[in-house]
C-alpha cells in the first residue's frame, strides 16, 4: 500500500501474514517447554505460578500494527477511553463561596463581620468568614446530586438566566438585596442567584453583590434559627430585621377581609427602608410564574384589567428596581427542587391561613388549566410576554404602538 505520512515511523507498512488457524507462534515454543518441565518435575506452586505467568506474553509488535490498521479502516473498533468520573458538587449546607473575599461586604469601608444589636433585634452577618464552624457543616457531605436535582436545577437556571438577560436585571456593580421570607421560592431564588454570581465572577463577566434580608414579623411560634443556620452555611451576607407587623395586620384588618393586601404593603415598606440603609439599588422578590397567572386572573375577573406582575419595575417609593428573577419558572419545579435540596421552610400564620381568600380560589382555577393542556400554565406565562395589540380592544395601547387606535392599521 502507499506510504502514509501519518503512520508511526517504526511500524512496517506491510500488514503481517496471517497464521493458519490453531498454529502456535514460534516465540511461544520456549514458554510451553518451560511450563511442561515445571509441571512434570512437581515443582513448587510458586514456580508453577511463575511459569504460568510467563506463558502470558504481551501482544507482539505485529499485532499492535494490525490493531493500528484495523482502527484506521474501521473507526468503530477503536478503543474508547473510560468515561470520566461524575463531577462532585457541594451539598447545600456547604458554602458556595468562601465569605471573606470582600464580594459580599455590606459596607466596603466598614467591618462587615457579625454584628448583633440587642436593642432592635437586628443582625448583620457574613455567613462563614472563611471556614464554617457551625453544626450544619458536620452533616454536610460531598455527594454527587441526583439526576432529578441536576435536571430541575438546569431548567430553573436556564429560565432565570433568560429572564435576567431579557430585562437586564443584573448589571455591573449592582448590589442586590434578596428578600428571603423562609419559603421555598425565596430560598430557591437565593441559591440560583448565588450560583449565577459564581458563574459571572470571572474576567469579562458581570460582578455584583448579594445581601439576603429576612423580616421577622413577630408571629406567634416563630423560630428563625434553621434559616439563620442555613444562611451561615451558604456563605452569604445577610440581615435579620425584626418588625412587629403581625399585630398591626391583625388589628387593622376588618372581620372577613384578607390579610394579604395590608401585610404586603407593610412588609414592602420595611424592605424599602432596609434597602436604602444597605445601599442596595435592586431588590429581588421570589414571585414565580404561577403567581403571575393568579394575579392576571384576579385582575381580569374582579377589576376588569389585564394586569399581572412585571419582571422588573422601578419603585419611586424606595428608589430601587424591583426584580422577579423566577417569573418564568413554575411552582411545581420550585417545590420539587426545594424538597430535593432540603431548604429550611418557616411556617407563616398569615399567608394561606384564610381558605376563602380569592387567591386561593383562583389557584384552584389555574390548576384546572392542565386538564386542557399539560403545558397550559407555561403557555400562559409565555403569552404574557407575547401580546398582540392589534388583537386587543385597548385603543390607547394601539396608538402607543404606532397603530391607528380604531382600525389597528
Amino acid at each position: 500500500p502507499p506510504r502514509d505520512r501519518h503512520a508511526p515511523p517504526t511500524a512496517s507498512m506491510t500488514p503481517p501474514r496471517s497464521r493458519p488457524p490453531g498454529s502456535i507462534p514460534p516465540a511461544d515454543h520456549r514458554r510451553i517447554l518451560l511450563l511442561l518441565s515445571v509441571l512434570l518435575s512437581s515443582a513448587s506452586s510458586t514456580a508453577a505460578a511463575a511459569a504460568v505467568g510467563a506463558f502470558a506474553p504481551s501482544p507482539p509488535a505485529s499485532d499492535r500494527r494490525f490493531d493500528y490498521y484495523c482502527c484506521r479502516r474501521y473507526p468503530s473498533r477503536r478503543r474508547q477511553p473510560p468515561p470520566p468520573p461524575p463531577r462532585l458538587r457541594f451539598c447545600p449546607t456547604v458554602p458556595l463561596r468562601a465569605a471573606g473575599d470582600g464580594v459580599d461586604d455590606v459596607d466596603a469601608g466598614a467591618d462587615a463581620d457579625f454584628v448583633v444589636s440587642a436593642a432592635n433585634g437586628e443582625a448583620l452577618g457574613r455567613g462563614g468568614g472563611g471556614d464554617v464552624t457551625n453544626g450544619a457543616e458536620e452533616d454536610a457531605a460531598l455527594l454527587p446530586p441526583t439526576r432529578e436535582t441536576r435536571r430541575l436545577e438546569a431548567r430553573l437556571m436556564k429560565s432565570m438566566r433568560e429572564t435576567c438577560r431579557k430585562y437586564d436585571m443584573i448589571e455591573e456593580g449592582d448590589h442586590v438585596m434578596v428578600c428571603v421570607s423562609g419559603g421555598k421560592d425565596s430560598a430557591t431564588m437565593l441559591r440560583l442567584l448565588m450560583d449565577l454570581r459564581s458563574r459571572l465572577d470571572r474576567p469579562g463577566g458581570t460582578r455584583f453583590q448579594i445581601t439576603a434580608v429576612h423580616l421577622d414579623q413577630k408571629q406567634p411560634g416563630y423560630d428563625g434559627a434553621p434559616l439563620v443556620t442555613w444562611l451561615d452555611s451558604v456563605g452569604v451576607a445577610y440581615k435579620i430585621v425584626s418588625e412587629d407587623t403581625y399585630s398591626i395586620v391583625k388589628d387593622k384588618t376588618p372581620e372577613g377581609k384578607t390579610y394579604c393586601s395590608l401585610c404586603s404593603r407593610l412588609r414592602r415598606g420595611v424592605l424599602y427602608n432596609v434597602a436604602r440603609e444597605l445601599g442596595c439599588n435592586k431588590l429581588a422578590l421570589g414571585h414565580h410564574g404561577d403567581d403571575a397567572i393568579e394575579t392576571l386572573l384576579l385582575n381580569a375577573v374582579h377589576a376588569g384589567q389585564l394586569k399581572a406582575m412585571p419582571a422588573r419595575y422601578h419603585s419611586p417609593d424606595g428608589n430601587v428596581d424591583v426584580l422577579r428573577p423566577l417569573i418564568g419558572c413554575m411552582e411545581e419545579d420550585i417545590r420539587a427542587y426545594a424538597t430535593l435540596m432540603n431548604f429550611p421552610i418557616l411556617p407563616c400564620n398569615l399567608c394561606g391561613s384564610q381558605p376563602d381568600a380569592q387567591r386561593s380560589r383562583v389557584k384552584v382555577l389555574a390548576g384546572t388549566l392542565d386538564a386542557l393542556n399539560p403545558n397550559a400554565r407555561r403557555n400562559f406565562v409565555r403569552a404574557m410576554g407575547d401580546v398582540r395589540p392589534s388583537h386587543l380592544l385597548d385603543v390607547e395601547l394601539r396608538e402607543a404602538c404606532g397603530m391607528d387606535g380604531r382600525t389597528g392599521r
